[in-house]
């Protein structure tokens, strides 16, 4: 592990086990009462790997393909995913997958692990289906609502909807020399994991890099200071822990750009937006020399 910040995949996981032709890696653990932020790889050698239809009885799991390509049966729709997708499946939702390709790895993350799975039969009727078109699904580029600023491109993953209210999934389009800062002020850990580019990310005072290259996770502790800075161009960067209302304030401040742009040059307007939103730990966002 790089310091204790950055996690390389999948040297740094922290307990691994084969069933069959199927690899399952651990990254980190399950986390505070709700028991959020786990994060594991399954890796499949063989094509056919098939995981079961089943369900879960509370949470959500979001998966995201980081190789290869996946068939998913969910509710009876049948679609293929790609390397950059993603699809989240919620408590009482039937699922199974099926690895089309030896070596395709799917990293998951749990939103409330307190939860029991059952299996199901795999059911009679598979409609084939569109992923564009399954509200569980936001492919590679796009978002289910998108939002820019000079420097950064904002794309909403996974809403707070979907995930128990606890949090929100979002993809940061970052431009070369852009950091983004964040305070010791929040609860929350940081958890990143790096879709394209190269970041450094600095913590304590110390330097750290994280590339897409190798699958690179940032795991930040709560109440920690620290800083992500795009080394190179189209960075991209997916936060899997939200946990500010991000999405509704956006719609605030477009909201207020159409009807009273005025009170956005207000300083105290803009400091009860992120009251309201809870956005504590987000301290700047700026364009920075970099060698």
């Amino acid at each position: 592990m790089d310091g204790k910040y950055v996690i390389k995949t999948p040297a740094d996981a922290i307990d691994s086990k084969t069933e069959g032709p199927l690899r399952t890696d651990l990254y980190i653990p399950p986390y505070g009462p709700n028991q959020i932020n786990e994060i594991r790889d399954y890796t499949a050698s063989e094509s056919g790997t098939t995981v079961n239809y089943h369900y879960s009885d509370q949470g959500a799991e979001t998966f995201t393909v980081m190789k290869g390509r996946v068939q998913v049966v969910m509710n009876g729709k049948r679609f293929i995913l790609e390397e950059g997708d993603i699809f989240n499946v919620e408590a009482w939702c039937p699922c199974s997958m099926t690895f089309l390709e030896a070596d395709t790895v799917v990293r998951e993350m749990c939103t409330n692990r307190n939860n029991k799975e059952y299996d199901l039969p795999d059911p009679a009727d598979r409609v084939d289906t569109d992923k564009e078109t399954v509200p569980e699904v936001a492919v590679k580029g796009k978002g289910i609502y998108e939002f820019g600023v000079e420097g950064i491109a904002l794309a909403l993953k996974v809403g707070r909807w979907q995930l128990g209210g606890l949090k929100e999934v979002w993809e940061c389009r970052v431009g070369k020399g852009y950091r983004l800062e964040f305070s010791d002020r929040s609860d929350n850990e940081g958890l990143y994991m790096i879709r394209s580019g190269r970041f450094k990310v600095e913590v304590d005072g110390k330097g750290f890099a994280a590339g897409a290259d190798d699958g690179d996770l940032i795991h930040i502790p709560a109440n920690t200071a620290y800083s992500l800075t795009a080394l190179s161009d189209d960075c991209v960067v997916q936060d899997f822990n939200v946990s500010c209302h991000l999405f509704r304030l956006l719609e605030m401040i477009e909201a207020a750009r159409d009807y009273f742009p005025e009170k956005l040059k207000e300083r105290a307007y803009i400091d009860y937006l992120f009251e309201a939103n809870k956005l504590v730990k987000y301290k700047s966002f700026s364009k920075v020399d970099i060698a």
